[in-house]
């Protein structure tokens, strides 16, 4: 550092040539929550991160907004745990922490509109053994105006969920009043347990409380394992429920006489149209299954003729199961994908059985340390014998340069302390 005056007319100036920005791509859940990005008067709301998507849950539970008639767009992919982890246990948004009986605990509603921008959210694991209500969704209820709540277009990947009851992997159960619409959503690989009591479901556990306007499942499926009361592949308990071109394939194993492929409890089934699951019986006249397709029929184009243009042909994310017609087809991967100059991260890519990647690397996982910003590329082949190529970039951001120049002043002087030349400063600091 030098200390000096100069004469004559002369400003100093400080040109920052600094190139900054940070942003986790598809990063683990830290476990925290992020409400930064929440503005009151605002209606519509733009989330990237699994911080974020738990802010939506803290702002809910904590009764600072309901998001009556807003939306939230979920503009990436979110993984909330690691593959194969449940060090996170997710707290749903909405419902009661500490509900003893199914609607009780005196619940929060999440009663705005959840756009899935055709993301998907991995590894959601919500353990509430003791308690209902359980599911990314806790408990929704239409606002009053309009009397329309919509989730659309969202995804979940490996799922796991525990609890008494009221229990789904999208939402645990539907409120009173208004009407409920799930459209065009899926839930791959579901692993669904509950405590001895009632209602469970693939996607959503109970509706029967909106008996005045109903709920609406359009174009939705779900695979994996199910365990409980009431039990049922979409919805457990489904009074007042329109399910239509939805699907299930998995296993159910019923600890009551309630069940089907598609709702354990459907007592109206002229509601219900064109849909199908793997099971041709359900546990009393009250369960609904749909139509009947074995499973070496659900992986075939021709169950795809069946279900229309809302799904398309799967490519490596659901066993050979179609999938809805917005799943991208490339190599999911989680990691920082963005990175200061010197640092290194770690890429894993999911859902197929083997891969090769650019470096050479044939593990799932690699570990980086690019001094530019860098395409990585990975042919990834599943066991169906599915090949999918695809490129990874990391950006590299580099260190802030900071440099001094002197230029025309008032008073012909200049005092203080400056930097003598160009100098850097480690990036993120």
């Amino acid at each position: 550092m030098k200390k000096f005056r100069l004469k004559g007319t002369w400003l100093l100036v400080l040109l920052f040539t600094f190139a900054f920005h940070f942003g986790k791509a598809q990063a683990v859940w830290d476990g925290t929550a992020d409400i930064s990005w929440y503005v009151a008067s605002q209606t519509s709301f733009n989330i990237s991160t699994p911080e974020q998507l738990a802010g939506v849950a803290q702002l809910v539970n904590n009764n600072t907004t309901d998001f009556s008639g807003d939306t939230i767009n979920i503009q990436a992919d979110i993984w909330l745990n690691a593959n194969g982890s449940t060090t996170n246990n997710w707290i749903p948004i909405g419902g009661s922490a500490t509900a003893t009986s199914e609607t009780g605990g005196n619940p929060a509603y999440f009663r705005g509109n959840l756009n899935g921008n055709g993301h998907l959210i991995y590894n959601l694991y919500c353990d509430k053994w003791n308690y209902y209500q359980a599911g990314l969704i806790g408990a929704i209820k239409a606002p009053s105006s309009p009397a329309t709540s919509t989730v659309w277009d969202l995804g979940l990947v490996n799922p796991t969920l525990r609890s008494k009851g009221m229990m789904g992997s999208l939402i645990g159960f539907v409120g009173s009043g208004g009407q409920v619409h799930v459209n065009n959503c899926m839930a791959i690989n579901v692993n669904i347990t509950g405590n001895g009591y009632n209602n469970i479901g693939g996607l959503i556990g109970a509706t029967y409380s909106n008996s005045s306007s109903g709920t609406y499942i359009q174009s939705c499926m779900c695979t994996g394992n199910l365990t409980g009361n009431h039990i049922g592949g979409i919805t457990g308990n489904g009074q007042y429920t329109h399910h239509n071109n939805c699907y299930f394939s998995g296993t159910l194993t019923p600890t009551n006489a309630y069940y089907g492929g598609i709702g354990a409890y459907i007592p109206t089934k002229s509601d219900q149209s064109d849909n199908y699951s793997n099971f041709s019986t359900t546990g009393n006249t009250y369960g609904y299954s749909g139509t009947y397709n074995d499973t070496t029929y659900m992986k075939s184009v021709a169950f795809l003729t069946d279900l229309g243009s809302a799904y398309k042909q799967d490519c490596a994310l659901n066993n050979g199961y179609p999938v809805e017609d917005w799943a991208t087809c490339g190599v999911p991967v989680h990691g920082n994908l963005n990175i200061c100059y010197g640092e290194t991260t770690t890429i894993e890519a999911y859902s197929y059985d083997s891969y090769i990647w650019s470096t050479g690397a044939t593990t799932a996982a690699i570990t980086v340390n690019p001094t530019t910003t860098t395409d990585y590329y990975v042919t990834a082949t599943s066991s169906t014998g599915t090949v999918v190529t695809d490129t990874i970039t990391v950006t590299v951001f580099p260190q802030a340069v900071i440099t001094v120049a002197a230029m025309p002043s008032v008073d012909g002087a200049v005092h203080g302390t400056v930097l003598s030349s160009a100098s850097t400063i480690p990036c993120g600091s």
